[in-house]
């Protein structure tokens, strides 16, 4: 705006000083047109009078200088001229101050040289014969007037501009100063022009109204990010052309953003070729989720178009971390194949000692061998489907009533019932306790005794010994079994507890077992945090930890 004012004033001056000095120049030149003719018509007065008195011969005597004096007859013939002889000038008649001066007595006239640069005044009188005196003098135009006056003329044009430029300049601050020190923020305290008032107020009532809709916009922006920070699923919004908008932490932790890379492309979907594709797909409008590898992780990712007025200006993707539903998921179709597993093979044992027996094709000896295979197949599946029960309850991880139970006395109760099972393979048992009390569920504490017990009366070696020792350490609760037995190799170590896993499968099924003790013992502690640490060597024997706080 102030290149414009300037501009304006400047070419203004100038115009103005143009046209001043045109008026002017034209004025003067005007002006000492009319006293040249005002002076030659009383010269030429003077002349006529001294020719009606002496006729040509004053006019040869005088002395003219610069001017040119013609006698022309009545009838246009011209009797005497300064400049030129008679014979070589044509009838005058229709010269136009000649036929004035004939008609008035006096007449006069401008004309334009030949050659442009000079204009002719003429002027001329009857005299009292009829004649006509006529006097000329050449004048120069204005236009040449103005080429001798160039240097001047310029220097002055020069001065003009100079003074303009400053003018301008000085014209267009002052008429800016206001504008420039205008308080937008507070338009109704500035003192300023009064016909920017109505502006100032407008540009008021436009902030106040601006104002609002940015607190109400803020608002909701605060209330969206409160509300995506505190989503434990990952977000992230990126714009039409796939880059990134607004994501919250969880996103950032997971594909490794921060606040730099806003209006950038997310650098993991270039590299993963799944996510890549799903965002392809979703920026074509279309809807698209799936499972992808993240970090060693297993995320469900879900893809929606984002529309704004029927035209699409976005996406938004979440991320559903499923690796623990996926885990489950394999560890349920293993569990599934295994118990199919282990239950086939006693039903094919018992189905074949029970066609046997249908078709009395033993001998007394046989059926009673056969009722015993029987009895101990139909037992290993009574065990395999109460083991499977009791840890289908702590998978469900309902409520589990706790009481204050004698520990001891229950460790005393478990080794009571191991007693026949240990003497048949002339194992010790060997309790080392005191008197403690832990409040807990009596069933499950059982059952982790029992089951650490029977292992280690199971993978023992024949006239082993098996020590259970139970005392206080610290705020905790120790109990510990140990045995003499083969040994858990260290790669085994940290599988035993999953189910079904057996660190000796040739071993494992010749001491009978399902081999879901461990994953039962594994559960139960959980149920009382409590922790289980094992240590163990090959042909040495193991020994397990048990540790419950006490709360």
């Amino acid at each position: 705006m102030t290149k414009k004012i300037f501009r304006t004033v400047l070419l203004s001056s100038m115009g103005i000083f143009l046209g001043t000095v045109l008026l002017i120049f034209g004025y003067l030149y005007h002006y000492f047109t009319d006293l040249q003719l005002e002076q030659l018509r009383i010269q030429t007065n003077l002349i006529a009078q001294a020719v009606n008195e002496d006729g040509q011969a004053y006019l040869e005597d005088i002395d003219l200088q610069d001017l040119r004096v013609t006698w022309v007859a009545e009838d246009g013939q011209v009797l005497y001229d300064s400049e030129k002889a008679v014979q070589q000038l044509d009838n005058h008649a229709n010269r136009e101050e000649i036929v004035e001066a004939l008609e008035t007595g006096y007449g006069q006239s401008i004309r334009q040289s030949a050659t442009l640069t000079q204009r002719l005044l003429y002027t001329a009188q009857r005299l009292q014969d009829g004649t006509v005196i006529r006097l000329s003098l050449s004048q120069q135009t204005i236009f040449v007037l103005l080429w001798q006056l160039a240097p001047w003329v310029g220097l002055l044009f020069l001065l003009s501009v100079l003074t303009a430029i400053f003018l301008a300049r000085l014209t267009s601050k002052k008429l800016l100063a206001p504008l420039e020190t205008i308080n937008l923020d507070k338009p109704l305290e500035n003192d300023v022009y009064t016909e920017l008032h109505p502006l100032l107020k407008r540009l008021d009532q436009h902030q106040s109204q601006l104002a609002d809709k940015e607190r109400l916009l803020q608002q909701k922006q605060d209330e969206f990010e409160t509300i995506i920070a505190k989503i434990r699923e990952g977000i992230v919004i990126t714009d039409v052309q796939g880059y990134l908008v607004s994501y919250n932490l969880a996103a950032s932790q997971l594909l490794e953003l921060d606040w730099s890379g806003l209006g950038q492309a997310i650098p993991l979907f270039q590299r993963h070729l799944g996510l890549k594709a799903l965002i392809d797909m979703v920026l074509q409008g279309q809807k698209a989720e799936g499972i992808y590898d993240i970090q060693d992780s297993h995320y469900k990712v879900i893809a929606r178009p984002i529309w704004t007025e029927q035209v699409q200006s976005g996406a938004v993707l979440l991320f559903f971390d499923v690796t623990e539903q996926h885990y489950l998921d394999k560890l349920r179709r293993e569990f599934t194949a295994t118990v199919s597993h282990e239950l086939r093979t006693p039903l094919h044992i018992l189905a074949g000692y029970s066609e046997i027996l249908q078709a009395n094709l033993a001998s007394a000896t046989d059926v009673q061998v056969f009722s015993g295979k029987i009895y101990q197949e139909s037992q290993r599946m009574i065990q395999l489907v109460e083991d499977i029960l009791q840890l289908t309850q702590l998978d469900e991880g309902g409520k589990i009533g706790k009481e204050r139970v004698d520990l001891t006395s229950l460790v005393q109760q478990v080794l009571a019932g191991l007693k026949e099972k240990a003497e048949q393979r002339e194992i010790s048992l060997v309790l080392e306790a005191s008197e403690l009390y832990y409040t807990g569920n009596p069933v499950l504490l059982q059952s982790i005794i029992y089951n650490l017990c029977d292992n280690a009366i199971k993978y023992n070696k024949d006239k082993g010994q098996v020590t259970v020792s139970l005392y206080q350490q610290s705020n905790q609760l120790v109990l510990q079994v140990a045995d003499t037995g083969l040994g858990i190799a260290p790669a085994d170590q940290e599988r035993i507890f999953e189910r079904f896993y057996r660190a000796d499968k040739s071993r494992s099924k010749q001491v009978g077992g399902t081999g879901l003790g461990l994953s039962i013992v594994k559960h139960a502690l959980q149920v009382h945090s409590a922790t289980i640490t094992v240590e163990s060597q090959l042909g040495l024997g193991t020994t397990m930890t048990v540790m419950f706080p006490i709360l």
